[in-house]
């Protein structure tokens, strides 16, 4: 009897493809192409997903049963035709949450301490213009989370308790009694802005939340403020992120991403002592691969021998 077959956009950690080739062949697909991913897929029993999946990438897959996403975002994976096959998806809760976490508190107190200016009068020989680089710590200062899922919770719990921060959530389907147990405020999304030092943004990209933080979200935020994404792209506006910037409204953002992927190599931002932008790589820590690597592999064998999934998207 042929043993299954699993095609992977990418590799994942090599503990969890290991693990897989005990029970299937894997393959990882030779590139991402539209073309080339339908080919590829016709075979396929499983497929996992660390790239966007056109719709007719699924539709060739005649044999799949599984599509497993390394990751939590749905905006790779064409659900609907899911849907209508009847394929489930499963996705890996909870294996980066550290990971991003970390990541954005790395990036406020690397803006708040205007470590980019710095370093670049460091590198200049401009030893002497330290004195001017007044920076702010971020004890006592108020953060903004938006979207109170798993990383926005964990991301105010850390904030409260190791940096004394007051933090504020904004996310109408959490009750005030979750959000205040991680130690945060429920607040509406105007007095959010208009009063955190930081706004951490951790929503899903879906075509309502598009540009969620555009030209008129600037202008509700604190002068000074520092916007943080690291969750996708696509939530900010980057024309009108740009805007604000140059006008010295805004002290700085982090972007793990921005809404035209990649960027150009001249793009302004790049240009920006106040701007960390970083290619979606929040995620890409030794511990949250082998962790989402993991769970793939147990949803993969799973879905191979006829178990329900753990962690299946409805």
């Amino acid at each position: 009897m042929p043993r299954p077959i699993v095609l992977m956009t990418q590799p994942i950690a090599k503990s969890a493809i290991e693990r897989i080739q005990s029970f299937a062949d894997v393959r990882i697909a030779s590139d991402c192409s539209e073309k080339t991913l339908q080919l590829q897929i016709r075979d396929a029993d499983v497929l996992v997903v660390r790239d966007p999946i056109p719709t007719s990438v699924i539709a060739a897959g005649e044999r799949l049963r599984l599509v497993a996403r390394h990751g939590v975002g749905l905006d790779f994976i064409p659900i609907e035709e899911c849907r209508r096959r009847g394929i489930p998806i499963t996705i890996t809760p909870g294996a980066n949450t550290n990971a991003v976490v970390e990541w954005v508190l790395g990036c406020m107190i690397a803006l708040s301490h205007r470590m980019g200016t710095a370093t670049r009068f460091t590198k200049q020989g401009e030893w002497k213009k330290r004195e001017g680089l007044e920076g702010f710590e971020l004890s006592g200062k108020t953060l903004g989370i938006i979207g109170f899922g798993r990383i926005g919770s964990a991301l105010s719990s850390l904030a409260s308790s190791a940096f004394k921060m007051e933090t504020l959530a904004f996310d109408p389907a959490e009750s005030n009694q979750r959000i205040s147990m991680h130690g945060a405020r429920k607040a509406d999304l105007d007095e959010l802005l208009g009063t955190s030092h930081f706004v951490s943004l951790h929503l899903p990209a879906t075509d309502a939340t598009r540009h969620i933080v555009n030209a008129d979200t600037f202008a509700k935020m604190r002068r000074g403020s520092i916007l943080i994404n690291g969750a996708r792209g696509a939530l900010v506006d980057t024309n009108a992120l740009l805007t604000v910037l140059t006008k010295g409204y805004l002290g700085g953002a982090a972007m793990d991403g921005v809404d035209l992927e990649p960027p150009p190599t001249d793009h302004p931002l790049l240009l920006r002592d106040d701007v960390i932008l970083t290619p979606h790589s929040a995620a890409l820590t030794q511990e949250a691969l082998y962790n989402m690597g993991q769970m793939v592999a147990d949803e993969v064998e799973r879905a191979l021998h006829g178990t329900a999934p753990l962690n299946k998207v409805d």
